[in-house]
């Protein structure tokens, strides 16, 4: 099966570990998400979304629906995930928060402007840290990367819904 980014190779019998890439280069991480539970019909390059009427966005390659604006505030992660439930929705995965962001951005935040309205700075994503449990894959849309952080720490949130 093709990683999320659709340049390197991961093993269809992984079981209890899913690789995604944790930088602009490809190489890529474990974290403890399994692979069967993500679709990976994601592609990076030309991205194709339609806006659902004032606050959502359809993205019209993986189907899912994202929130058009970030939270005005910043949450720890257990808030975060409460955020989502409150709006019918859910954090989304690093891979399909990784996709969002578009390096080939000049400016910031990386993200299509023309629909998304996000701060330059990092999001929460749902997939667990796998050395550290108390702990979260993030995105920075300010260049585009991702990293990770306690659970206590704040950032913002980007909520989806959707496969």
């Amino acid at each position: 099966m093709k990683d999320f980014r659709g340049e390197k190779e991961t093993s269809s019998q992984t079981k209890d570990t899913e690789k995604v890439s944790s930088s602009p280069n490809g190489d890529l991480a474990e974290t403890n998400q399994k692979s069967s539970k993500w679709n990976p019909k994601i592609y990076r390059g030309e991205r194709s979304y339609t806006q659902q009427g004032s606050d959502k966005v359809k993205d019209n390659y993986t189907g899912l629906i994202w929130q058009r604006k970030g939270s005005n505030g910043k949450f720890t992660h257990p808030e975060a995930e409460a955020y989502c439930k409150r709006h019918g929705m859910r954090l989304p995965t690093i891979e399909e928060l990784y996709y969002l962001a578009d390096v080939t951005q000049k400016d910031s935040p990386k993200i299509d402007n023309d629909y998304f309205d996000i701060k330059a700075d990092w999001y929460w994503s749902s997939t667990p840290y796998r050395d550290n449990s108390d702990a979260a894959w993030v995105v920075y849309f300010n260049n585009g990367l991702d990293s990770m952080y306690n659970h206590t720490d704040t950032g913002y949130v980007l909520c989806v819904s959707g496969q």
